[in-house]
């Protein structure tokens, strides 16, 4: 997907306003090609899922993501939502939210609570926090996609591009290396997040080259 992105931010940089359609026609395949990967990506995780209480440990497994491991020492808070349940631990990169949808909920609730008597399920509801995160993830993605977007196309002088492009450059570093510690991040977007760091150079390339 970083790969795709980058040659998009090539032809919106190099297109010609003359002729829009090609790459309006590009802007729609792309879409759906994405949304169609992303739907068959997320059908063969959600049949690949599996949550197991075994050796005092609670374990998920599935195809494209690593293996996470909690035991009931790691737990900080459990809550549920209307979404399903989240288990929080100490560590804010292990955290394993569990659907309504998975088949046996009510069972896997009750051996939850079994599993870890002394934290308490309690209800959750969308605090302020959730809406300053959600706005701090869509702010991030703009920033990553965008920032280089206005780069290439906005800024001029050879100094201004420079220094925007190292800051872009850091930023993105520092997203990939934060969100690469996911646990909902596939194995194999964790490689290919790198890619990202591509897009700032292209901006800075497309004025000095």
């Amino acid at each position: 997907m970083p790969l795709i992105l980058a040659v998009l931010l090539y032809l919106l940089w190099h297109s010609n306003s003359q002729n829009p359609i090609f790459l309006s026609a590009f802007l729609a395949v792309l879409c759906i090609w994405l949304a169609y990967t992303a739907l068959k990506d997320q059908r063969t995780d959600w049949n690949s899922l599996e949550l197991r209480f075994e050796d005092g440990k609670l374990t998920r497994t599935a195809t494209r993501y690593p293996v996470l491991s909690l035991v009931p020492s790691d737990v900080a808070t459990i809550s549920e939502s209307k979404g399903g349940i989240t288990i929080k631990t100490r560590d804010r990169f292990r955290t394993l939210f569990v659907s309504r949808k998975i088949v046996d909920y009510d069972r896997f609730r009750a051996d939850l609570t079994s599993w870890v008597p002394t934290v308490p399920l309690a209800d959750h509801g969308r605090s302020l926090w959730d809406y300053l995160h959600a706005a701090l993830l869509v702010s991030a993605c703009a920033l990553t996609f965008g920032g280089p977007l206005y780069l290439a196309s906005v800024v001029r002088g050879r100094s201004n591009v420079l220094v925007l492009g190292i800051v872009l450059f850091l930023s993105t570093l520092g997203l990939v290396i934060y969100v690469r510690r996911s646990p909902y991040l596939p194995i194999t977007a964790r490689n290919r997040i790198w890619f990202l760091l591509v897009l700032p150079i292209l901006a800075v390339a497309e004025h000095l080259l």
